[in-house]
């Protein structure tokens, strides 16, 4: 999985601020990037956060996880993603 485009984190976080906003436009937002459409279902369904039933819609999984988790999530995802990207830093040796 690569990381978030800036645009894409970009757009969750005016949605997220944006009070008029709603979570059908955040799902549209979140449906761009396949990687994290995928962990917010994952994390919605989690034993720790699912309510009974499985949650099959994002808007639906937005919705139980709130706006506030799912831009940390997605800020997360990006910076995991960009230190997956620069991982030949194990060949990098502090003797040298």
């Amino acid at each position: 999985m690569r990381s978030l485009p800036n645009s894409v984190l970009e757009a969750i976080d005016r949605t997220v601020e944006d009070e008029q906003a709603t979570m059908g436009e955040l799902a549209t937002i979140v449906a761009q990037d396949p990687g994290l459409a995928s962990l917010i279902l994952s994390v919605a369904n989690s034993p720790a956060l699912r309510r009974g039933r499985e949650l099959k819609n994002l808007e639906t999984c937005l919705i139980a996880l709130g706006t506030r988790l799912v831009r940390s999530l997605a800020t997360c995802l990006s910076i995991q993603k960009l230190f997956d990207r620069n991982a030949n830093l194990d060949k990098f040796n502090v003797a040298d």
